[in-house]
């Protein structure tokens, strides 16, 4: 008997302690469970996580007005308006709107401005565009506020415009180059100058396209003190009729032009005179609205 007794499995005897003690645990897990229920139903504190959706942003409006539709280059207009809330209209101070602009021969709008609104949400930027531009605001949102964006508004620019700088195009179609350069002529200096040339064919011109958005073109035809050869010729056209044709020779003053191109859809200019050069145009500009 002692050695069936020592041959008996130690752990037989541990097997009921070992399950009371799992009982115990599943009664408290459950009654803990129950405890907590109870408490929950009472007003308790629950054990349960939840996460509480964030607040919709409130959506918001800007306005946008200019104090004049046209000016002159190198005047200043304002552009004004205010943020509110889209809903009631409430007034939004103290929110950061930024101004864009596109000057009308351009595709993209850029940034010129910031500002804070004020007592009832307005805002007012002052500018002074050498070009018709338009302009938009945009708010970008927060805290709580969504972004919005005004209407676009342009502003027309009336001014003169040197013809050198604006694009200009051969008669056969490719875009030209006048050089934009300063003209010495009789002594006298004109910057943004322009000399049609290097041509394809005789009696070729160049062309420029106001497109009817320019009423005058005023310049000065002359030779340069550099030439030493024979006088030069000059011709130039409008596609309204109006026309301006000469000769000039050199170490004499200027001659100077001013045609008439209201409504005018394009500008030609002789570029070759049977493969001779032609006069210089010195500082000749255009009086537009773009």
């Amino acid at each position: 008997m002692n050695d069936n007794h020592r041959s008996e499995d130690p752990m037989r005897h541990l097997m009921p302690r070992f399950a009371g003690v799992l009982l115990v645990a599943v009664v408290s897990v459950c009654s803990y469970g129950a405890a907590a229920a109870a408490e929950s139903a009472s007003g308790g504190v629950s054990l349960t996580l939840s996460s509480a959706a964030a607040p919709a942003a409130t959506s918001t409006r800007l306005t946008i007005h200019l104090d004049r539709s046209r000016i002159n280059a190198g005047s200043v207009a304002h552009v004004s308006g205010a943020l509110t809330r889209a809903v009631n209209g409430a007034a939004l101070p103290s929110r950061s709107v930024a101004l864009y602009a596109r000057q009308t021969n351009q595709q993209s709008y850029i940034r010129v401005g910031q500002a804070t609104t004020t007592t009832g949400g307005r805002y007012s930027f002052p500018v002074h565009p050498s070009w018709s531009t338009a302009y938009q605001v945009r708010f970008g949102g927060g805290p709580n506020r969504a972004p919005s964006a005004s209407a676009y508004q342009i502003l027309r620019v009336t001014g003169w415009y040197f013809m050198a700088r604006l694009p200009a195009w051969s008669e056969l179609g490719p875009r030209v180059d006048g050089g934009d350069f300063t003209a010495t002529i009789n002594g006298v200096e004109y910057p943004h100058s322009v000399q049609p040339g290097d041509v394809t064919f005789r009696g070729e011109e160049w062309v420029w396209k106001p497109n009817g958005r320019c009423d005058r073109l005023e310049t000065y035809a002359g030779v340069p003190d550099s030439w030493t050869g024979e006088p030069l010729d000059y011709s130039i056209g409008a596609s309204n009729g109006a026309t301006a044709t000469g000769t000039v020779s050199g170490h004499q003053p200027a001659t100077h032009l001013v045609l008439d191109i209201t409504a005018a859809a394009s500008i030609h200019v002789l570029a070759d005179n049977d493969f001779f050069p032609v006069a210089v145009l010195a500082t000749p500009r255009l009086h537009c609205t773009w």
